[in-house]
């Protein structure tokens, strides 16, 4: 396991070095990790511009558990909002 954490950081790093970001992160298999990871890019980026006071999720009551569970996970409050009978979101 050593050797395999090993060469993910290695291929990391030369990614981030070949393509000139300042970090590359390797998607891992599973769609709520990839959802973790996209909600911490929108709060680091919100932080970055100076905008710390963006923590609210809106997560619509049909949604999966992993979404409340991600922004919960990303530092964010979560706020379910009702869905309509056809399953839109009903701002």
């Amino acid at each position: 396991a050593q050797g395999y954490l090993e060469l993910i950081r290695e291929l990391e790093e030369r990614l981030a070095e070949v393509t000139g970001y300042d970090k590359v992160s390797l998607q891992p298999n599973a769609g709520s990790q990839g959802e973790l990871a996209g909600l911490l890019a929108v709060r680091g980026y919100h932080r970055a511009n100076g905008d710390t006071a963006r923590t609210v999720c809106l997560i619509p009551s049909s949604a999966h558990g992993t979404n409340a569970a991600s922004a919960v996970m990303a530092g964010m409050k979560v706020v379910v909002v009702k869905t309509a009978e056809n399953g839109e979101v009903d701002l």
